[in-house]
Parts: C-alpha cells; sequence; structure tokens
C-alpha cells in the first residue's frame, strides 16, 4: 500500500500545530507568572544568553538554547526597533516552546510506531504536554527541553530503527546535557541494526563534538578550566538524600506529578491485562533499560518530579496502547449504542 507523503506532511503539521496549542499556552502563563528567582538555573542561562560565561559550571557548556534565544531576542529587537534591554525571557519562551512541540510531534510518531490508533497517539500526546513540567520547562529559561527533545528522538529511533533519526540525537544529546552519555548502553544494546563499526564511529563523532565544544567554552570564556571530574561526583551525594526522599510523602507526589491523573490510565491498563509486560519482548527491555537510566537521572539530581519526566516516551507508548486497547472499544461501543435508533428508522421506512 503506497503511502501519500503530502498527507503524512499534513499530518504531521496538525500534529505539531495540536502540540504547540498545548505547550504554548500553558507556558506563557508560567513565563509571566513567575518571579525572577524563583530559579537558580534560570539566572544561570539567562546570563549565558547575554554573553556572561562566569556561572554555574554545570550549566557553562550548555550553550544551544541560550545562543539561540539570544539571536531571536536580537531579531525581535531589531523588528520592534527597540534598543536596549532584549527581550531574553520571552525569546528563551518561544525557543523552548517549540521544541516541546517537536517532542511531542515525536511521541505522536512514537505512538504511530508501536502500532497505536489515532485517538491513542494524541492522548499520548496529550497525557505528556499537559503535564506541569512540561509547561514549567517551556515558560522558563531552561534548556531541559532539547534534552527531552533528545530522548524523544532516542527512544523512537530505536523503536522504528531509524538511522538518521539516532545519528541526530546522539549528536545533539551530549551537548544538550551531559548526562546524556548514560544513555549509550542503551543504544549500543538497541542499536545494533546499524552495523557496530558505523554505531561506534557515531558516537566517537559525537564525543568528539562534545569535547570540542567543551574547549571552545573555555577558549571564549577566558575562565579558568574546572575541575569537571569532581564537579560530576558531587552528583553522587545526591543519591543517598534522593532514595530517602522518594519512599516520603513529598517524594511520592513529586513523582506522580510529572504525569498525573494520567498514571491512573496506565495503572488500569496494567490490572485489565489490556497493556502487559512480555520480558522476551525487544520493547519492554527497551522500555526498562530506558527507565532504570531516567531512575539515575532522578537519583543524581535529586530533583525527582522534573527528572522522572524524562520517562515520558515510555509512558507516551504505555498510554497510547491503553487508550487503544481499554477506552478506544468503550466509545466504539457507545457510538454504535447511539446510532441503533437512527439505523432502526431507516430500515423501518
Amino acid at each position: 500500500m503506497s503511502v501519500n507523503p503530502g498527507r503524512v506532511q499534513k499530518e504531521y503539521w496538525l500534529v505539531f500545530a495540536f502540540s504547540a496549542a498545548i505547550v504554548f499556552g500553558n507556558a506563557y502563563l508560567i513565563l509571566v507568572n513567575h518571579d525572577a528567582a524563583f530559579s537558580s538555573d534560570e539566572a544561570s542561562y539567562l546570563a549565558l544568553g547575554s554573553g556572561n560565561w562566569d556561572v554555574n559550571i554545570t550549566h557553562r557548556y550548555r550553550v544551544i538554547i541560550p545562543f539561540l534565544a539570544r539571536g531571536l531576542a536580537e531579531i525581535l529587537s531589531l523588528l520592534s526597533g527597540k534598543s536596549g534591554t532584549l527581550p531574553l525571557g520571552f525569546s528563551f519562551f518561544v525557543v523552548n516552546s517549540t521544541l516541546m512541540a517537536l517532542a511531542g510531534t515525536v511521541l505522536y510518531s512514537l505512538a504511530k510506531t508501536v502500532g497505536a490508533g489515532v485517538a491513542g497517539r494524541f492522548i499520548a500526546v496529550l497525557a505528556v504536554l499537559s503535564s506541569g513540567y512540561c509547561s514549567y520547562l517551556a515558560g522558563i529559561a531552561l534548556v531541559d527541553s532539547l534534552y527531552f527533545l533528545a530522548l524523544a528522538l532516542l527512544f523512537y529511533s530505536l523503536v522504528s530503527q531509524n538511522e538518521a533519526a539516532l545519528f541526530g540525537c546522539l549528536i545533539l544529546g551530549p551537548l544538550a546535557k551531559e548526562s546524556f552519555w548514560l544513555f549509550v548502553p542503551l543504544t549500543l544494546i538497541f542499536g545494533r541494526f546499524i552495523p557496530l563499526h558505523r554505531l561506534v564511529f557515531y558516537l566517537v563523532l559525537a564525543g568528539c563534538i562534545f569535547i570540542a565544544n567543551n574547549s571552545l567554552v573555555d577558549s571564549l570564556s577566558g575562565l579558568p578550566v574546572p575541575a569537571r571530574a569532581a564537579n560530576a561526583f558531587e552528583h553522587l551525594h545526591n543519591a543517598g538524600r534522593t532514595f530517602r526522599k522518594f519512599f516520603s510523602l513529598s517524594g511520592f507526589m513529586s513523582w506522580f506529578s510529572a504525569f498525573g491523573i494520567f498514571n491512573f490510565l496506565v495503572l488500569a491498563g496494567l490490572l485489565s491485562r489490556k497493556l502487559r509486560l512480555k520480558p522476551g519482548a525487544r520493547l519492554t527491555q527497551m522500555q526498562v533499560l530506558f527507565l532504570l537510566i531516567v531512575a539515575a537521572h532522578v537519583l543524581l539530581s535529586g530533583d525527582i518530579g522534573r527528572m522522572w519526566y524524562l520517562a515520558a516516551p515510555v509512558f507516551a507508548v504505555a498510554v497510547a496502547l491503553t487508550t487503544d486497547r481499554l477506552l478506544a472499544p468503550f466509545f466504539r461501543r457507545e457510538q454504535i449504542s447511539l446510532n441503533e435508533p437512527e439505523l432502526a428508522e431507516q430500515q423501518s421506512k
């Protein structure tokens, strides 16, 4: 069966518009209503966007989003004819919201790849992008949106066995956040649809670009080169504290809040056995390893909710399949029952 490229293109433009409609409105409320001192991370990235390199070393090398926001701010300032203060906060909002909408489109494609119907795909996108964490990441001057997109693209590329998508996320992921390297085992295990020598080449190339980026930042900043290894090991101190916090009420609520009430939909799918874990299945194995790596992010970061939100690709698949198998048949039965009087009337004539 041939696929109409124009129809597919229109489908994904529609999905992007749907995703953007969810993201932009909610994120804008965060943008205009949060205090400037709300997030210390935000202060670092705004400083980077302003050309100040003297920020927290954890943030200093994540330059893509700040530079994109700065470029957009310059364009907006030029178009408005106003000189002086650049609209950096608004520019971060536009860049981050656009990237989150793109991530929603990738998740839709992921749900389609695993066989979910149209309703399941759209509900999966809604479940992820309606989260408060999506509004948080899009509405504040942060860089998590690019990392979120890279992880969505990584999971999609491994499930769909799309080499171009895998190459793109391997290059972008480490530049978005250094913790992307934690996903290398996942890539090596499930990326074997590509010849091993080519996959290793992609990883080495990604590493070279990552090192070149860090060296360039060190050169441009003129600041002393920090002890990156020591900075990385500092995050290990968070693990024990985060583990204990997870078993408290606040820790549980942080975890639950990542996807909110949609957690109950996945739970219903598991309890009704409409959603089954098959240990021997490639998809299940991929999901388990992906979740374990996200759990490592949670422990090392200490921010349970925001890091668990990175599990969105796995969650989107679960929501899409549950909707398809549990909810969609119910609505089809309801539609049939509603149409029965009309059919009976037509048959009587």
